[in-house]
């Protein structure tokens, strides 16, 4: 474990911040590129490190966290469910977007407020961001085969929210890709134009709002390619 060491936190001040109320959450044992590994073996190793880190934390901390953070942010749909199995009520992605009720509490966005992205301005624009009022139809993994692009299927559940003549996508940050809106069954679906490049790729959807200027609405769902 990476706690004490270095120039990291030790278990002594974990405690203090324990004792002042804030929430210390699970973050494995080892911070493991777990989805390069064969999905079989990559259950196994990760539920043996959420095991072990959390036997650490109720030896160093008296009781084990209820959250956890995917390391990288990188995750399955198996890795998510060993996390329900295992008593966690909410785990926490690094997807961008905004936490909402229409968010799933094991994948749960954050918009990323440090280096490149933590100027004022951009601060201000991610803090008056709203969430998309979608949920994912079906289960899709997060994990695609050889860039091969994936679609997404969501079900806008208030598009009166909205203003749909306005959506906007993006495959990472450009505009390749296809969006088609279902207006009968309230269905976006989005896929990327062209195969793709990088480990980490985001969807993102976008929408102003139908009631106030200037506001947005965002959801984001990530892929990832092992081989990459």
């Amino acid at each position: 474990a990476t706690i004490g060491n270095s120039d990291f936190i030790n278990w002594e001040q974990l405690r203090e911040l324990q004792r002042q109320g804030i929430e210390i959450g699970n973050h494995s044992h080892s911070h493991a590129h777990f989805v390069d590994h064969d999905p079989t073996e990559r259950i196994a190793m990760f539920r043996d490190e959420v095991k072990i880190s959390q036997r650490i934390f109720r030896e160093h901390l008296g009781e084990a966290p209820r959250l956890f953070s995917y390391p990288y942010g990188e995750y399955s749909l198996s890795m998510l469910r060993v996390l329900k199995e295992e008593g966690f009520v909410g785990a926490a992605a690094q997807n961008s977007g905004v936490i909402s009720k229409f968010s799933d509490l094991f994948a749960l966005p954050r918009f990323p407020v440090a280096g490149k992205y933590a100027d004022p301005e951009g601060f201000k624009e991610k803090a008056s961001m709203k969430a998309l009022p979608v949920y994912v139809v079906g289960e899709p993994d997060h994990i695609v085969a050889g860039g091969e692009p994936s679609s997404l299927k969501l079900h806008l559940a208030e598009p009166g929210m909205v203003s749909l003549n306005h959506f906007q996508c993006f495959v990472a940050d450009t505009e390749a890709c296809k969006l088609d809106y279902d207006e009968d069954n309230s269905i976006l679906t989005m896929t990327a134009e062209n195969p793709l490049q990088e480990r980490r790729t985001l969807y993102t959807i976008t929408a102003p709002s139908a009631s106030s200027t200037g506001v947005w609405h965002w959801f984001s769902h990530l892929w990832i390619d092992p081989e990459k």
